[in-house]
């Protein structure tokens, strides 16, 4: 069923609109995640009832709502402090719509136009799987029918990490004042990624914000799922790493001398200093990667995870998987198509990709039509540009977008088996590297060492005389 709701924002404006819910609950609980606090709420079917039976209050705010809506850009230009929301935006005329756009433009999200906050907090200490337990709970909990804060308050409460569960309890008080939970995700740029906060914003935008946190949930069980057979490689590079310190010195020390105990003490004193060496560019290594996944070297790493031969077409597929995807949710939701690009632009876990779909989002600013946006891009097949702008023009994009979605969907599939793939090999050449560089120094240094040591104990003078 249709309703109609009047509802108050975050910055305290009036917002009218129109929501599909199965009843008023739900509708009440729709607005509470995107950030509205309820105010009147009339189904559609009864202003009809209410015009045959006269009903009072009700259906007097109803026809308050329905008249909003049907004046449209009017009703909003008389009144600066109304705006439209939910499916009523379909109904916005081309100029309300690019009016809409140029505000857009000036409130652009902080994360796209300046990646590292320098207000932002340095709290972090959450590992992946922390946020793949917190996020696959918080989504069954909101979409049980529980308000958000209350959703959060719970989950605070039992969240053994201490960063995250501050974070929880935040979130709940910024949410029972009507806020945005995503504004407090945004101060904390080392617990939430900028991706998953763009699909925070893009649920709390759409009104479908139980199903961002279970994309969430699914998107880190995914990246899980992806490095989990990374153990393997790593495994393989670090034992040939410290194969060579232990074989290195090996032979040399053994032929040193006739004397085997001086030579296992030379042989022990190499060793104190070779692992202790190798030990500490082990934990570099460790560290550096690391320190590349801060935020301030995000786009270094984006950027040059893009030339990787698989890992680079890994990062495409999925960014405009998500991007479309979540283009098409806002869509369907009845989000302005500027807004719903914003939104979605900002879902993509690239950060040189989103930089191209905002070059788009600055032509749709500036009067482009929304296929010409999408062709500008350069990021899409033909085939998809294609189907987007038939989409556009037969006046069902949410199933050219729907379609798109699937085919990038199988795309991200076939690029992780093909990234799963090289990760193996790349651990099988590490180590066959590295050990086959060990092997042939051990074969070098026992040859050397035998003839290097007839030459220094049994060419001397004594010896000679001997003979």
């Amino acid at each position: 069923m249709d309703y109609l709701y009047e509802a108050v924002d975050a910055s305290g404006r009036t917002v009218m609109g129109k929501i599909e819910a199965n009843d008023e609950v739900e509708v009440r609980r729709k607005l509470t995640l995107m950030g509205y606090r309820p105010q009147t709420i009339a189904a559609t079917q009864a202003l009809q009832g209410a015009s045959r039976t006269g009903a009072g209050s009700v259906a007097v705010a109803a026809n308050s709502a329905r008249s909003v809506m049907q004046n449209g850009a009017q009703t909003a230009a008389r009144s600066s402090g109304i705006t439209m929301a939910g499916n009523a935006a379909k109904v916005s005329t081309r100029t309300a719509t690019q009016s809409q756009s140029r505000t857009a433009s000036t409130t652009r999200s902080n994360f796209l136009l300046n990646p590292v906050n320098p207000n932002a907090s340095k709290l972090g200490g959450v590992s992946t799987r922390d946020l793949a337990f917190y996020f696959q709970q918080l989504a069954p909990l909101v979409k049980s029918g529980m308000t958000i804060y209350a959703a959060l308050d719970n989950l605070a409460g039992r969240t053994p990490n201490k960063n995250l569960a501050q974070t929880a309890h935040e979130m709940a008080e910024t949410a029972r004042k009507g806020n945005r939970i995503s504004d407090v995700m945004e101060h904390y740029p080392r617990i939430y990624p900028d991706h998953i906060v763009g699909m925070v914003r893009a649920g709390e935008t759409g009104g479908f914000l139980e199903i961002a946190l279970a994309e969430i949930a699914l998107n880190f069980e995914q990246n899980i799922a992806l490095y989990k057979g990374m153990w393997l490689p790593k495994l393989m590079a670090s034992q040939a790493l410290y194969v060579l310190p232990i074989a290195i010195p090996f032979m040399p020390c053994l032929l040193a001398s006739f004397d085997l105990a001086a030579n296992a003490m030379l042989y022990l004193k190499w060793e104190l200093v070779l692992l202790p060496a190798t030990a500490l560019l082990h934990f570099l290594i460790l560290h550096s990667a690391r320190q590349a996944r801060l935020p301030q070297y995000r786009r270094f790493r984006d950027s040059m995870s893009l030339r990787l031969p698989a890992f680079g077409n890994l990062q495409r597929v999925a960014a405009l998987s998500a991007f479309v995807r979540m283009l098409r949710r806002l869509h369907q939701a009845g989000v302005a198509p500027i807004q719903a690009w914003e939104c979605a632009m900002n879902t993509t876990d690239n950060v040189v990709i989103r930089e191209r779909l905002a070059s788009s989002y600055e032509m749709m600013n500036h009067g482009a039509s929304f296929s010409d946006a999408f062709a500008a891009t350069e990021l899409f097949d033909n085939q998809i540009e294609n189907l987007v702008i038939t989409g556009q023009h037969s006046g069902e994009i949410v199933e050219s977008l729907d379609k798109a979605a699937d085919h990038y969907q199988e795309a991200v599939y076939d690029a992780t088996t093909r990234a799963k793939r090289v990760m193996l090999s790349m651990g099988l050449t590490t180590m066959l590297v590295l050990g086959g560089g060990a092997l042939l120094w051990v074969v070098h240094s026992y040859f050397h060492g035998i003839f290097d040591f007839v030459d220094k104990q049994f060419a001397t003078p004594d010896f000679l005389q001997m003979l």
